[in-house]
C-alpha cells in the first residue's frame, strides 16, 4: 500500500480521485484555451500568453497524472503496486513530464508575478505622486528599515 493507505479500496480511491482530478484539469485547460486563442488582442497580450503556456504544461501535467500508477514497473524489481502494468520506460517518461512540467509552470508563474509586480509599481509610484504628497513628505523622513 502507497501514501498511508491500509486497504485496497484505499488504493483504489486514490487512483480514482487522482484520475477524476486531472481531467477535470484538462477540461479547465481547455476552456482556458478557448478563452485566450478565441481573441487577437488576447493572444497578443504578454500576460495572456503566459497564462497559455502555463495552459499548455498543466495540460502535458494533467496527461502524465491521469494515468496514475499505471506507468510504474511490474517486473518484480519494486514492490507490486496496486494499478501498476507498465515497465521502467513508461515509468520515466511520466516522471519527465510531470518534472519538466512543474518546473516550466513555476518559471512562468514567476514571469507572471513579476509582471504583477512591475504593473503594481508603477500603479502604486503614480498614485503616490498624483494623491498622496503628504505620504511623499513623511517617507522621507522615516528610518530605514535594515
Amino acid at each position: 500500500f502507497l501514501f498511508g493507505s491500509e486497504s485496497v479500496a484505499q488504493d483504489k480511491g486514490m487512483i480514482w480521485a487522482s484520475r477524476v482530478a486531472a481531467i477535470l484539469s484538462i477540461l479547465g485547460t481547455c476552456l482556458i484555451f478557448q478563452d485566450v486563442l478565441r481573441s487577437k488582442a488576447r493572444r497578443r497580450n504578454l500576460y495572456n500568453q503566459l497564462v497559455l503556456a502555463m495552459s499548455c504544461f498543466d495540460f502535458m501535467f494533467a496527461v502524465a497524472w491521469c494515468f496514475s500508477r499505471s506507468p510504474m514497473p511490474t517486473d518484480g524489481s519494486v514492490l507490486l503496486i496496486y494499478g501498476s502494468s507498465g515497465n521502467d520506460a513508461m515509468c520515466t517518461a511520466q516522471g519527465f513530464f510531470l518534472q519538466v512540467s512543474n518546473v516550466c509552470v513555476m518559471f512562468l508563474s514567476l514571469s507572471q508575478q513579476l509582471i504583477d509586480a512591475a504593473i503594481l509599481s508603477v500603479w502604486f509610484d503614480k498614485y503616490i505622486l498624483q494623491c498622496c504628497p503628504l505620504f511623499l513628505f513623511f517617507a522621507g523622513h522615516c528610518p530605514e528599515l535594515p
